[in-house]
């Protein structure tokens, strides 16, 4: 069977991508064992790295029906399945730290069961990110185009390059630090080696007013310290449409400017302030209203 995009789905290219997508699965696993860690014993912490394999199986079984599909739109569905790795990875973390640390000394069966039966919807969200990574690197070992045995062996060295570079990463950066910056390496790969064929870059430039609010602890009592002020935007990014109708948007922005009010617990503070700066980087999703749609024909 022969699928499109033959330009495109060269043995280099899938190589690349095999390499990149092992490699940030293998970190990224490492990572999550560290974030889980932090909140409960190992014992738990092992369980739930075992259940977010399941999300290796369930792409296993997806690719048994979305395989030719897959094919036929590769640059699209291989962004997209990096794309949704992204987005459910940082996602599915930040709902964790926000949940409790739980009971860490357990001593009877049932509050064992109680214990696990909490942790299991959270262990079964991390399963979400491998079900992406897996349609990746399953799509590429099962093209009949593409050697499998040498995507294979990408996919073996990105995997142990992956199991390396995670340990000096959480010491120089960090584990949060290091989940960004996978991310942020497989996306932009994949759309380096697989350019999506519908996509829209933007450029943007303009007035902002900024407005930050921060809680403080000072001598174990409850403040907020609020800043406001007026600001100039530039920035960009590229809207990748899956449909006329949806697309995954990455940007990044900067703005320059004054904070011009400072609020401390309600009551406004005179402060010296000189010009400040803040970045922001964003990845999501997008939906367009009928009238606003892109119409390219891929």
């Amino acid at each position: 069977m022969t699928f499109t995009q033959g330009s495109l789905r060269t043995p280099a290219r899938a190589g690349a991508i095999a390499f990149l997508a092992a490699g940030a699965t293998l970190f990224v696993q490492v990572l999550v064992h560290r974030m889980i860690s932090a909140k409960l014993l190992n014992n738990y912490a092992f369980l739930v790295i075992s259940l977010t394999m399941l999300g290796f199986a369930l792409s296993g079984v997806a690719l048994t029906r979305l395989l030719v599909p897959f094919l036929r739109d590769w640059s699209d569905a291989l962004t997209l399945s990096a794309a949704g790795f992204v987005l459910s990875t940082l996602a599915v973390s930040v709902a964790f730290y926000r949940m409790g640390a739980g009971d860490q000394f357990i001593v009877t069966v049932e509050a064992f069961l109680r214990e696990l039966l909490r942790w299991l919807p959270t262990a079964l969200l991390f399963a979400i990110p491998f079900t992406f990574s897996g349609l990746m690197i399953g799509a590429l070992l099962s093209d009949p185009d593409l050697p499998a045995a040498r995507v294979y062996a990408f996919d073996l060295a990105g995997s142990a390059l992956g199991a390396l570079a995670v340990i000096p990463a959480i010491r120089h950066l960090g584990v949060e630090a290091s989940t960004l910056l996978a991310c942020a390496l497989l996306l932009a790969g994949t759309v380096a080696l697989a350019p999506p064929r519908r996509t829209v870059a933007f450029l943007q430039a303009g007035f902002s007013w900024r407005a930050v609010s921060q809680d403080l602890m000072v001598d174990s009592f409850a403040h907020t310290l609020e800043a406001s002020g007026p600001g100039a935007s530039f920035g960009g990014g590229v809207n990748v449409h899956i449909t006329p109708a949806f697309a995954v948007s990455t940007s990044a922005s900067w703005t320059v400017g004054d904070f011009t009010s400072y609020k401390f617990d309600n009551q406004e503070i005179v402060v010296d302030s000189s010009n400040t700066t803040s970045a922001r980087f964003h990845i999501g999703v997008v939906w367009f209203p009928r009238g606003a749609r892109v119409n390219r024909t891929p």
